[in-house]
């Protein structure tokens, strides 16, 4: 395990190469550069992370054959992939997807619907990678931190010439396409991408008109450069535009039929540059903005009466500006984050709602002893200002011990908070016609959550590994409706959001991979999760108390790749009105085959949900899909050796 120190100017000028590194998500061992963990721009090997971290890079997503990013974390140990009337969310150490922040080049995205960051209108078509720090992490990143952070790195940097495209073809009329053009030119690097996808929805139950899935079509594009003028400078520049059209149909309690769509668009562009101070410290700013819009149509079908229609847009502003200081043995991070937030929606009591954020925070990585026995101290904390809630603070300690080099400890504690979204400040829906109405409230406080993470390591002779991980959070100040005026005859029930709720998280998850060498790497890992609400002792809704996960990947060939997951879940509690219900568990198998017939030219098969797992009450799973499609690997215009 190694610390590239210190950081040299070519380190700045230049990404570490990152493309075709074949790492295994299983693999601590591998050299995959990460930056979520210490939230810094220079080389730090995951191996030398304090904090445990997941990575899971690009050879391994188009593994997968996913084609959005719930189907590329679908699987993974420790990673709970949910599905709620927000989306597809993701739930690390069972805590609610509303809590846990998902970013993008370490930026925060705009658009959470009911708390949930939809996973599935995030295509794959240009991530690198993706990073994954389970356990509260506010003192780095703040806000919806509680169960950890998700980083979507992005592709950017070339200095060769590269196109890549792909496309496929499955079941429900699945298309889905992207080409991307990259590379570089004197200081100036860059590229362009488009993406799009589309598949027809499906319905389990044919006797009404309603649809269990939607149709969706999906494209979009990005571009993104970078100019070095000189080799401690750099600035980097980037844009996005997605958009999501979903379409299905749904019946209301009285049999009225109605076609529903929802249409989301995301646009998100970014400006920053790096500057390299002396030889082993760094000067980091950034401004980016993103924009977010929905409408969601109601058409009812014979009628005009009950046709709806309405918009949200979110609009953020995120800056930030970072000093990275690497001398020998520390691993330095000291910034400020700057946000503003503007929320337009008809659901809330004044139409629209405003709010800005300002933090300070800092982390230490520090290797105390570095030798055949490493031992290190990664202490940290932040101080955040909301116009809405005034000054929170998240203190983080994480300690790092390797008795010996094929084993690592790793112990985590801190706070995490998570600010009351708009709607749970704001809010005003009257659903009368339905017995009920649902207010906002100003006086809310941010939930609050007290965690510590233990994760072990220990790989024998470079091929098998052992891993075994331990939580526990204690959350408090949860954010949940309360009745406070009983219906009548004449009157809606009235319903208000409050800070009534505590609960704990808690359990483990531990398992066995065989990493490298030779053609085949697989693992098993099985997750234990307990989590339930501290005032009445009831589980909480749709956590699996029990999940096993597997993957396998063998190259018989050294153009041929078999591969596939597996994952397991028990059933799932759902409680309403006190009485708790349980979902059946499922099994999801996802598998495919890949062959390389001609240099760069890759043909591939699969499918995802082989066993067509189904949970149409709850989870709304998607049923079994076929593929087919073509893909290059983006050496077509590179130079032989």
């Amino acid at each position: 395990m190694m610390v590239l120190f210190p950081l040299s100017a070519s380190a700045l000028a230049e990404d570490p190469p990152d493309e075709k590194q074949e790492c295994s998500e299983d693999d601590l061992n591998c050299d995959v550069v990460v930056v979520t963990a210490s939230r810094t721009e220079a080389t730090q090997m995951r191996a030398d992370a304090t904090a445990p971290i997941q990575v899971i890079d690009r050879a391994h997503i188009e593994a997968r054959g996913a084609t959005t990013l719930d189907e590329a974390l679908r699987g993974l140990p420790g990673v709970q992939v949910t599905q709620s009337h927000g989306g597809a969310g993701l739930s690390l150490q069972g805590l609610d997807a509303n809590q846990t922040l998902v970013l993008i080049d370490g930026r925060p995205m705009a658009g959470r619907v009911e708390g949930t960051v939809d996973l599935s209108r995030i295509p794959v078509a240009d991530i690198e990678r993706i990073e994954i720090m389970p356990g509260p992490a506010s003192a780095l990143y703040g806000s919806e931190a509680l169960g950890g952070v998700i980083n979507i790195v992005m592709r950017h940097h070339r200095d060769v010439p590269e196109v890549e495209a792909a496309a496929k073809v499955g079941s429900r009329r699945l298309n889905d396409a992207r080409l991307s053009f990259s590379g570089e030119v004197g200081p100036v690097s860059g590229g362009i991408s488009a993406n799009r996808s589309a598949q027809d929805g499906w319905d389990h139950d044919l006797s009404d008109e309603a649809t269990t899935g939607d149709a969706v079509l999906a494209w979009g594009g990005r571009a993104w450069t970078r100019i070095s003028p000189a080799p401690a400078v750099a600035v980097e520049a980037d844009g996005d535009y997605q958009q999501r059209d979903s379409r299905g149909v749904e019946i209301s309690g009285a049999g009225a039929v109605f076609d529903v769509r929802t249409l989301q668009e995301t646009a998100d562009a970014g400006l920053g540059g790096k500057v390299l101070l002396g030889g082993n410290s760094l000067l980091r700013a950034q401004l980016s903005g993103a924009y977010w819009r929905q409408q969601y149509l109601e058409n009812q079908r014979g009628s005009e009466l009950q046709d709806s229609y309405e918009e949200t847009e979110d609009r953020r502003i995120f800056g930030n500006l970072a000093w990275q200081w690497f001398p020998v043995r520390h691993w330095v991070v000291a910034g400020v984050d700057f946000s503003q937030e503007h929320l337009d929606s008809a659901r809330l009591a004044e139409g629209s709602a405003d709010r800005s954020r300002v933090a300070l925070y800092a982390q230490d990585d520090w290797k105390i002893v570095d030798s055949s026995i490493v031992l290190a101290i990664s202490p940290g904390g932040r101080l955040d200002y909301d116009t809405q809630f005034g000054l929170h603070g998240t203190p983080h300690l994480a300690l790092r011990v390797d008795p010996v080099p094929s084993l690592s400890l790793r112990v985590t504690g801190g706070q995490g908070f998570r600010a009351p979204e708009f709607k749970e400040l704001y809010l005003a829906f009257d659903h009368s016609a339905y017995g009920y109405e649902l207010h906002g409230n100003p006086q809310l406080k941010p939930e609050r959550s007290t965690g510590a993470t233990l994760d072990l390591q220990w790989t024998l002779a470079e091929s098998l590994q052992f891993r075994g991980q331990g939580w526990w959070n204690e959350v408090s100040n949860l954010i949940s409706p309360t009745l406070t005026a009983e219906g009548s005859s004449s009157n809606a029930a009235q319903y208000q959001y409050a800070n009534i709720g505590a609960a704990v998280t808690r359990g483990a998850m531990g398992g066995v991979a065989w990493i490298r060498p030779g053609p085949l790497a697989a693992s098993l890992d099985y997750t234990f999760t307990d989590a339930r609400n501290r005032e009445d002792d009831v589980l909480l809704d749709g956590r699996a108390p029990h999940r096993v996960a597997g993957s396998l990947l063998y190259r018989p060939l050294a153009v041929l790749e078999l591969g596939g997951t597996v994952e397991w879940n028990s059933k799932r509690p759902f409680t309403l009105d006190g009485t708790t219900t349980w979902s059946p568990g499922y099994t999801w198998v996802d598998a495919q085959i890949a062959w390389t017939f001609h240099t760069g030219m890759v043909v591939e098969t699969g499918a995802h949900n082989l066993l067509n797992a189904r949970d149409d009450d709850y989870l709304g799973l998607a049923p079994r899909t076929f593929y087919i499609g073509l893909r290059t690997n983006g050496s077509l215009l590179r130079e032989k050796p």
